[in-house]
């Protein structure tokens, strides 16, 4: 006899405007009045995805568009910067551009445990690429 399962299908829409100003201004923990043109511009480059609003936010950190200020206590940026970084059209190209900053050692280390699945003991890593990882 064949089982038979209930599924359940719906739709996710991405985020508000709203909602990512909300999101960032949380964040950040600064007022909306201080982060509405960074929060309109993230959502506008991401659609409002969720996860392109956060790998957006952390593009900018890595790229120095973005830093916090010791002195002042609080996130700084240039709008004008912000608006001039693109956002990478695929999940896939934002994950190869992060993975292409890592260090040499850490890339063939990864190429290697690539080839046992989502699955693989540091030993066997350290083992086949001959580098002392941890």
């Amino acid at each position: 006899s064949s089982a038979s399962a209930r599924v359940t299908t719906f739709n996710l829409e991405g985020l508000t405007e709203s909602h990512t100003i909300d999101l960032i201004s949380d964040s950040l923990k600064l007022p909306i009045r201080w982060t509405r043109s960074l929060a309109s511009t993230v959502h506008k480059k991401s659609l409002g995805n969720p996860f392109f609003v956060k790998m957006f936010m952390s593009s900018l950190l890595d790229d120095h568009k973005q830093s916090y200020s010791l002195r002042d206590r609080c996130w700084k940026w240039d709008i004008d910067d912000v608006k001039g970084v693109g956002i990478e059209e695929t999940v896939a190209t934002m994950m190869s551009k992060r993975i292409s900053r890592l260090p040499v050692a850490v890339i063939e280390a990864l190429i290697v445990a690539s080839c046992f699945g989502v699955r693989v003991d540091k030993g066997v890593i350290c083992s086949l690429s001959g580098f002392e990882l941890f």
